[in-house]
């Protein structure tokens, strides 16, 4: 029972760190509803994932306990059943197998104990658990919601940002494509005139942007569906 009231204890001591350590510091103007709807949820999630690796090393502990216990009764047990069977053979007194009987006894109740405190772990797992998932799903309604909204939010900046983007590409297109247009003016002009010409602007524009590695910026199929699944992390560009 004391092994129980220490496990039980502990436990305790971790879920109030957890909450203490999770909590939101308090500041003078209030956070938005989304935010602080995420916070909870994220609270939640943290702290039935510390309750659950709380709960199962406590089960740990008492199954080494139990086994513990289990091969000492097995031992003794068998050897109550060596002077049991040795009292029916008349070869030991009524008083070796009642002592035998006395040194099993409490092994058992011991082996019981240690039971009953793993099926009460198992209990309280189970009931804390449910709590914080009737937590979680009380507040799915408005959870769903400041996911979508948020959602929303970045697909209309992320659209936003496409089109820059694009527009910013096009720019770079249309840089290479007037090299190679004036090149050609240049080119048609000097041969009309009887002189020949080399691509020399050509030439000077790949040497400048040669370290630019233009095929990065490509955005994948592949790249879009890491990123949606929330697995692409933030790479930062190669400075020129």
């Amino acid at each position: 029972m004391n092994m129980l009231k220490r496990i039980y204890q502990k436990l305790k001591n971790n879920i109030q760190k957890v909450r203490k350590k999770d909590m939101p510091e308090q500041s003078a103007k209030p956070a938005p509803k989304q935010d602080k709807i995420f916070i909870m949820i994220n609270q939640l999630k943290h702290e039935l994932n510390t309750l659950t690796k709380g709960y199962n090393n406590s089960l740990e502990e008492l199954e080494r306990s139990y086994n513990k216990a289990l091969f000492q009764y097995e031992k003794q047990a068998d050897a109550y059943e060596g002077i049991h069977k040795r009292y029916r053979n008349k070869m030991v007194s009524v008083g070796e197998l009642k002592q035998a009987e006395k040194a099993l006894k409490p092994l058992k109740e011991a082996l019981s104990d240690v039971g009953v405190e793993m099926d009460k772990v198992k209990q309280w797992k189970k009931d804390d658990t449910l709590e914080i998932i009737n937590k979680i799903q009380a507040l799915k309604e408005d959870y769903a919601e400041a996911v979508a909204r948020q959602i929303k939010q970045d697909a209309v900046t992320l659209q936003s940002q496409k089109e820059a983007y694009l527009q910013m590409v096009a720019s770079i297109g249309k840089g290479y494509a007037d090299v190679m247009d004036t090149e050609r003016t240049v080119k048609n002009h000097l041969n009309q005139l009887g002189f020949n010409y080399s691509e020399s602007i050509k030439e000077r524009l790949e040497l400048q942007t040669n370290e630019l590695e233009l095929n990065h910026l490509t955005i994948t199929d592949k790249d879009v569906t890491e990123a949606l699944k929330g697995i692409i992390e933030y790479r930062k560009p190669r400075q020129i």
